[in-house]
Order: structure tokens, then C-alpha cells, then sequence
């Protein structure tokens, strides 16, 4: 960015400080947008896939909302509403802020969803069966924020009370309570809060003008204060400790936010705090259009760092996300920016399975694919839970929670309370045409299943086959086009190194159709065996044999999979 653009832009920041410093109050305070666009909560309550109409919910309500299929009221794309609880089936508090996720030792999985009045626990282990499993009270505040460490979660507030650190080990019981609040380290409100999980350290982000606040969880029960880092104010954080590679044993922080409580010079911030009592500046980074570094997210390789400036969307720009190269986070820079067309005002996001999920106010839950291109990724998923409404407010969507090991997704609204959504992609598609058969038809492959490398599960089937005609399918990292290969019929859509499941010589059944189980880890090619990785694209096809005459065999079209 030229310096006369940073000027311009420091310039805008002031301007906005110097408002807030005028009317007595600071950011996140009385004049924030958050509250002065307040809106009342949704009336009445949500529904659970898993119940009847008219059934009772969790909270009191009746199952009212569900219309049958799809999902009712909310746009979606690739994404399913699983469940939804409103704040009145969440014991009526006036507003939702953010949500984390937690999965006991047993495997069962919970929502944590903050509110104005404090945190509610649901048990999400049935996403199309939600239950309430505790309410735990907290100061009175429009933000609330929450994080995960073995068996305990540590929840912060604007409102103040420092650390309140719920027990979670008897979970599964249905017992959560808590266990003690920690109020060392100075002023009692914070902004949000993050954890190193690795390293065992949580980070109070805000809270006035102030920076990091460091706490030691070697007790988890009791966070113990170390140091605080108050260089600049710091809204919020991603803290992570390497474990391999040249920054091995290294604790670097990702830091959002600037002077001035934010207002001025909002920056990404990249700190070693590896040694807490001597805190590193390793590098600070400026970005175009900036106004108020808000929060942000490393992709999962710690390659690029995903960040969102909160009061950058006036209107009549589209959604922006700036990326970050981040590889070696003493030399980072800034490396371009990404839209997904919408006005909505974005939030937070955090990366998971190869994705990008957003939470984006009035356009909702946004999922974009920063596998197949992190810098400039296609939004291929969105749920909007603010359907009414396009608008560049501080209404709809605050959090979403993409980590839960089932792959559920955890999502809080300020107005509707909390969505619990799965999301499927598209395993892959078809390309490349062919030829009619004997039956007159061409015959098509396509695929059942998960596109996840972890997964594993991966069915191919091809249709539109004669019928008990032999079958083998064949597979290549590259596509290509040949027609009549062989003096055969149809066209070869495949090229470069092409294996085939020769152990997996198959029969098409008397409908026609015929099918093989991918695995993953043992892909064929020519001479060797090769396992899928995550990011990687490979295509398919079925040859048969065919009784046209004067033809001995034929091909299916082609499917591609990306796989995740």
C-alpha cells in the first residue's frame, strides 16, 4: 500500500477515535454499533429435526418452526439446519454473542453459546436432538467469550468478573458448574479470550486499552497471572506453539488490533511470547482500507493468516477477508484480499477440513474453499440465519464453531440464538462426455460418500451400463481426451500416469450398474501405489466391455474429485 494510502487511511482511523474520545466512552462500550443497532430477540422458538411437529424443545418451546424438508426460513447452500434453539428456548436472555465447542472423552459433543446474561451448555452429541444441559450466570454484557482446555472452559466479558472457569468433567452427567472466577491481572473486563492448547498458556485479549494479560494453566482450575503486554491494544488473538520445522518449540501470537483501544493504526500483529517475561515484536503488518483490525485465523498448514477488519464494510463494499503470508512470521507481508459479494459486516472465522468458515452478521455462515487456492478462495457453502436483512449492520451471525470431531457446526446469533448445521460438499463432478452403448445410452460415473482424506469413504458408481458386462476403473491426477482408444468406443478422458484397479475387476449388475470402493491410501498408478493428500484433485473413470458390434469396449464419462 503506497504511504499516502497508509496516511489516508490513519487519517480516517483518528477521526473515528477522536468521535469515541468526544462522546466519553471508548470502543465496545455505550456508543458501539453492537449496541446501539440492537434488535429484539426472535419471538417464539426454533425447532429440532429429530422431533415432531408440536413436540416439546429444550427450554420449554414446542418444535414449531419446521416447515418438513430443506431448511425452513434460512437460505442455505450446501449446508443443512440441523437444529436450532432461539434465546427464548435458551431461558430468554436479551442477546447472543459468541460460541465455542467441547467433545468429553466419551465422544459426546457440546455447544457453549454465550448470551447477555451469561453461558448455556447444550448437549449436540444428535445435532437433530439438542439438549440444555446448564446455565451458568455471568455479568450483565453484550460480549461474551469462551475457550476450551481439557476438561475446564474459561469465559470472559466486557461486564467484567475476570476468568469464571466451568468444570466440565462431569459433563456427561449432565453436571457442569462454577469452579472459580479469577480476578488477577488488573482491570475485570475482557474482550475475549484465547488458548495455546500445546504450550498450556491463556491470553485475556482487552479489556479497557489493555493489551495480553498471560495466565499458566499448569492448574487448570486456577489460571495463574504472569505477565501482561500492553504495547497495543490487542481485540483479539490466535496463539499457537510450533512444533516442528525451523520455529520448533517457538510460541507466536497473531495479534488484531492497534492504538488507541483499536481505533488507530489497526494492524496484524505477530508476537514471540515464547519467553512471557521477554515479548517480542516480530512483525507488524498494515492493510488496505483498514479501520479496525477485528479477528482473524492461520490456515491450517500456518502458511497464511485470514484476517477480518470489522468496520471496513460501510454499505457498499462487499465482504473483504486480507490474507497474509505468514510462513516466516518475522518477515510476513501482506498479500491480497477477497470478496464473497455480499455488504454484510464481517466477524469471525476460524479454518478447518481445508475450508474457511465466516461468521458474517446479516449474510450468515459463509464457507470457502482455501484448499484448492488460499489467497483468493471460491465461497462454495453459506447458511444466512438473517434473512430479513442485507444491510452493513451489527445484527445476525457472531460466532461459528467448525472443530467439533463430527464435523457438526456450532453457530450463535445475536437475535436467533443457536443454529447447529452440517455442512456436505460436493464430493466432485462430472466431466467429459461418452459415448452411447448397446443400450443406447452413454453411461455416467459419479460418487457416494466423503471427499475427506480422514474419511476414507469413498464410493464410485457407475450407471447406464449393459448389463453383466465386465468393468475396471482407472484413475489419474490428470485429465485429457482421446476418442476410440483401442478401436474401442467412447473417449479416454484421462492422461499422464493412468492406474487401474486391476485387483478390483468388477461385474455390472443386471440393472447395469457396477461400483468400487476407493481407498484412499492406495491409489494405483502405473508401477507403485500413491496416497491421496488433502488439496489434491483425481479423476476417474469406468472402461467396459461392450457388445456393440465391432466394438470391444467403451468408457464412462469422467468425475473429478478434490479431495479435502
Amino acid at each position: 500500500m503506497k504511504a499516502t494510502s497508509i496516511q489516508r487511511d490513519l487519517g480516517r482511523a483518528a477521526l473515528l477515535a477522536l468521535a469515541c474520545s468526544l462522546s466519553g466512552n471508548a470502543f465496545a462500550h455505550d456508543d458501539d454499533p453492537k449496541i446501539v443497532q440492537r434488535q429484539p430477540a426472535t419471538p417464539g422458538s426454533g425447532f429440532a429435526r429429530g422431533l415432531a411437529l408440536g413436540q416439546p424443545l429444550p427450554g420449554g418451546g414446542v418444535n414449531t418452526q419446521f416447515m418438513g424438508g430443506g431448511n425452513p426460513m434460512f437460505p442455505s447452500q450446501g449446508v443443512t439446519l440441523r437444529s436450532w434453539l432461539t434465546l427464548g428456548d435458551l431461558g430468554g436472555a436479551g442477546g447472543g454473542s459468541d460460541i465455542w465447542g467441547y467433545a468429553s472423552p466419551s465422544g459426546r459433543e457440546y455447544a457453549i453459546i454465550g448470551t447477555t446474561s451469561g453461558v448455556n451448555v447444550v448437549e449436540v452429541t444428535d445435532p437433530d436432538l439438542p439438549s440444555i444441559i446448564a446455565t451458568i450466570a455471568g455479568p450483565n454484557s453484550t460480549w461474551r467469550d469462551i475457550r476450551t482446555y481439557q476438561n475446564r472452559a474459561y469465559v470472559v466479558s466486557e461486564g467484567g468478573s475476570g476468568i469464571q472457569v466451568l468444570d466440565l468433567s462431569n459433563i456427561d452427567s449432565g453436571a457442569v458448574v462454577l469452579e472459580s472466577t479469577v480476578t488477577t491481572g488488573g482491570n475485570s473486563s475482557t474482550h475475549n479470550v484465547s488458548l495455546d492448547t500445546v504450550s498450556g498458556f491463556l491470553y485475556r485479549c482487552g479489556g479497557g486499552s489493555n493489551g495480553l494479560r498471560i495466565y499458566d494453566l499448569t492448574n487448570p482450575a486456577n489460571p495463574t497471572f504472569v505477565v501482561s503486554w500492553s504495547d497495543r491494544y490487542v481485540h483479539d488473538a490466535q496463539i499457537v506453539t510450533y512444533t516442528s520445522g525451523p520455529l520448533a518449540g517457538k510460541q507466536i501470537a497473531y495479534c488484531c488490533g492497534g492504538l488507541n483501544g483499536g481505533w488507530v493504526d489497526p494492524t496484524l500483529t505477530i508476537l514471540d511470547v515464547t519467553d512471557k517475561q521477554n515479548i517480542l515484536l516480530l512483525s507488524q503488518l498494515p492493510y488496505p482500507g483498514r479501520v479496525y483490525s477485528h479477528q482473524g485465523w492461520l490456515s491450517e498448514d500456518r502458511m497464511y493468516y485470514y484476517l477480518g477488519d470489522e468496520l471496513d464494510e460501510n454499505g457498499t463494499i462487499s465482504t473483504t477477508t486480507f490474507v497474509f503470508n505468514v510462513a516466516d512470521p518475522s518477515n510476513a507481508s501482506y498479500v491480497s484480499s477477497f470478496v464473497n459479494g455480499t455488504v454484510a459486516v464481517g466477524h469471525n472465522m476460524f479454518t478447518a477440513h481445508g475450508l474457511l468458515f465466516q461468521a458474517n452478521y446479516t449474510s450468515g455462515l459463509r464457507i470457502f474453499d482455501v484448499a484448492s487456492n488460499p489467497v483468493s478462495p471460491q465461497e462454495i457453502g453459506y447458511f444466512d440465519t438473517a434473512p430479513n436483512s442485507t444491510a452493513a449492520t451489527y445484527n445476525g451471525l457472531w460466532g461459528c464453531y467448525p472443530f467439533l470431531p463430527s464435523r457438526t457446526i456450532l453457530c450463535s446469533d445475536r437475535e436467533s440464538g443457536l443454529f447447529v448445521l452440517t455442512y456436505e460438499p460436493p464430493i466432485g463432478q462430472g466431466y467429459c462426455t461418452a459415448a452411447a452403448n448397446s443400450t443406447g445410452m452413454p453411461a455416467s460415473l459419479d460418487a457416494l460418500g466423503s471427499p475427506f482424506v480422514a474419511d476414507n469413504d469413498l464410493d464410485l458408481v457407475a450407471t447406464g451400463l449393459p448389463p453383466s458386462v465386465t468393468t475396471l476403473f482407472v484413475v489419474s491426477a490428470q485429465q485429457g481426451f482421446v476418442t476410440g482408444l483401442g478401436g474401442g468406443q467412447g473417449n479416454l478422458c484421462l492422461s499422464g500416469a493412468i492406474g487401474r484397479y486391476t485387483t478390483q475387476v468388477g461385474m455390472a449388475s443386471p440393472a447395469g450398474t457396477s461400483g468400487l470402493d476407493v481407498d484412499v491410501l492406495q491409489v494405483p498408478q502405473p508401477s507403485s501405489f500413491v496416497s491421496v493428500q488433502p488439496g489434491e484433485t483425481w479423476n476417474f473413470q469406468c472402461w467396459y466391455r461392450d457388445s456393440n458390434p465391432g466394438v470391444t469396449s467403451n468408457l464412462s464419462s469422467g468425475y473429478a474429485v478434490r479431495f479435502r
